[in-house]
Formats: C-alpha cells, structure tokens, sequence
C-alpha cells in the first residue's frame, strides 16, 4: 500500500509567514533602492543646473571689456560687455574668440563695446522691471536695461519644448570689483519641495538638496 506524502498544517503555515516576510522584505528593499535612486538623480540634477550656469557667467565674464552688478527688482543682475568683434574660431556656430579693434601704441589692444549679456531673474516675459522667478539671458547692443523681446528664449528652455532648462536655479547673487576688475557671482540650485517626494515620518527640509557655488573671475579683456 502506497502512503501520499503531504505538507501538514503547521509546515503550510511555517511556509506562509516566511514568503509573507521574505516578499515584505523585497518589497522594502525595492522601495529603498527606489527612493535612492530618485533622490541620486534629483542630487545629480541640481549640482549640474549650477555647474553649467557656473560655467557660462565664467566665459562671459572673462571674455568681457566691463562687467557690472545691476540691482533688479528681485536680485541684482550680472551684466557684461562684450567686445565689438568676436569670431567662431573653430566652425561650431559658436562666437569663442574676441578680437581688438585695433592695436595702438606700446601694443596696446583696444576693444569697442559690442553685445550686453544680461543675466538676472524675471518672470515668464523676460522684463527685467519685473519680479519674478525665472532665470533669464538676454542681449542688447547698448546699455539700457532689457525688455520681454530682448531675452533669449532658447537658452532658459530645453531643446525642442517648454520646459524650464534652469528650473532647480534659485539664487544668483553678483559683486563687482572695478579697481582690480572682477567679477564675482554665487550660484545656487535646489531640488524642488514636492510632497510625493517625502516619506512618511519625513519633512520637507530632510528631502531638500542644495548646491552652491561661487567664483571670482578677472576681465581677461578690461584694456
């Protein structure tokens, strides 16, 4: 007589709570691995946001004949002058090289005033008389402050959409130094406060990344 071999109660039982726990425990750790994983990004994408704006007011500053701190109605502004001449020295659409109008006695390099780069914080417009929150760029060729139509749209967006391309920026704080001629500016981002972002038991704050940096960079053309 064959005897059929089964599970008792108590193993089924035993052998439930174990895959209970066990499943629990992927369950948690695939949340955490998760919620890491968002956070490294939204780290990642504030220390970039600064960086590449770091980065561009350093070449503008550098290439610049003046550069000077505006106060704005919501922050001061950096705003420089570039020379009259600059060329695209490599063929990539890009202006990189500034030239002198013309070489004077004992060598001395003279640079006309061309193109006004501004930089400061606006809202949506672009009107630099207007508060607002969005990081602006915008060019003119004198020394009034800019209007709507001066700022450059395709620089505060991202290629191809609306998106914000400096949404994580909050702060740009500029100094100007003229008797040594430089410029100093503090660039600060932080990653956006939203609730969905924040565990239970957690605040706000606890979810909040920041990243600031600051340079000083001379008139490399204050001739």
């Amino acid at each position: 007589m064959t005897r059929t071999k089964a599970f008792t109660l108590v193993e089924t039982l035993l052998a439930s709570t174990l895959s209970v726990f066990v499943v629990g425990a992927l369950v948690g750790v695939y949340g955490f691995v998760t919620t890491r994983t968002m956070h490294t990004f939204s780290r990642t994408s504030v220390e970039l946001q600064a960086q590449m704006l770091a980065r561009e007011l350093a070449l503008h500053c550098s290439e610049a004949t003046k550069c000077e701190a505006v106060p704005g109605p919501t922050s001061t502004a950096l705003k420089c002058t570039i020379p009259a001449i600059v060329i695209d020295v490599n063929n990539d659409g890009e202006l990189d090289e500034c030239r002198p109008n013309k070489i004077r006695a004992l060598s001395y390099e003279q640079y006309d005033p061309g193109q006004r780069v501004w930089f400061y914080f606006s809202d949506a417009t672009g009107d630099f008389s207007r508060p607002g929150t969005v990081l602006h760029k915008a060019i003119r060729m004198d020394d009034a402050a800019p209007t709507a139509s001066d700022s450059v749209a395709q620089w505060r967006t991202y290629p191809g959409g609306s998106l914000g391309r400096w949404s994580l920026v909050t702060t740009l704080q500029v100094s100007v130094d003229t008797t040594w001629k430089l410029a100093t500016f503090t660039v600060k981002a932080s990653s956006l406060n939203r609730a969905e972002r924040v565990p239970a038991g957690g605040t706000p704050d606890t979810e909040k990344y920041d990243h600031t940096i600051t340079r000083t960079v001379a008139w490399r053309n204050s001739r």
